[in-house]
C-alpha cells in the first residue's frame, strides 16, 4: 500500500536531494581549489545543484488541494529535523485527506468543501532572495580564497 508520498509518486524528491547536496559541495570545493579554467563552470554547476537540492523537497505537494507539504504551516510547526520524518510517514494529506492517488472522488470532495489552498510559503520573491544571497556568498568565497596571502 505504501505512504502518501509513495502513492503520490513524489518520494524520489526526498531521496534525491541529499545526493544533490553532496554533489554541490564537491563541485564547490573543486571550484575553489581546482584549475582556474574550470572554477567558474564548476561553481555555476555547484550553484545549480544546490538550488535544485533546496527546491526538490519544497516541490512535494498534494495534487488535490495544492498544499506544499514541506513548507506548510503544519510542517513549519515541527522542528527542522522532524519534517522529513513527518512527511515520509504521512498516510493522507493533512489538509484534504487525499491518500496520494488524487482520484476524481478526492478532487470532488475537496471542491465540495469550498476551501481555498494554503498559500505557498516559498513565494517567488523569497526564492529570488535566496538565489541572490547564495550567489553573493559564492562570489565572496571566490574572492576570499583567490586573494594572495601577504
Amino acid at each position: 500500500m505504501g505512504t502518501w508520498l509513495e502513492r503520490s509518486g513524489q518520494s524520489w524528491k526526498l531521496t534525491t536531494y541529499p545526493t544533490l547536496r553532496v554533489g554541490a559541495a564537491i563541485l564547490f570545493i573543486y571550484g575553489m581549489h581546482g584549475p582556474k579554467a574550470l572554477n567558474v563552470l564548476s561553481m555555476l554547476f555547484s550553484f545549480g545543484l544546490a538550488l535544485l537540492s533546496f527546491l526538490l523537497p519544497r516541490l512535494v505537494w498534494c495534487q488535490v488541494c495544492r498544499l506544499h507539504m514541506e513548507s506548510s504551516s503544519m510542517a513549519r510547526a515541527l522542528p527542522d529535523h522532524d519534517r522529513s520524518r513527518w512527511l515520509a510517514g504521512l498516510d493522507r494529506c493533512p489538509a484534504c485527506g487525499d491518500d496520494g492517488t488524487a482520484t476524481a472522488e478526492s478532487r470532488a470532495a475537496w471542491a465540495a468543501l469550498g476551501m481555498t489552498p494554503e498559500p505557498a510559503y516559498w513565494s517567488l520573491t523569497r526564492l529570488l532572495w535566496v538565489v541572490v544571497f547564495t550567489m553573493a556568498m559564492m562570489a565572496a568565497c571566490q574572492v576570499y580564497v583567490r586573494r594572495p596571502i601577504t
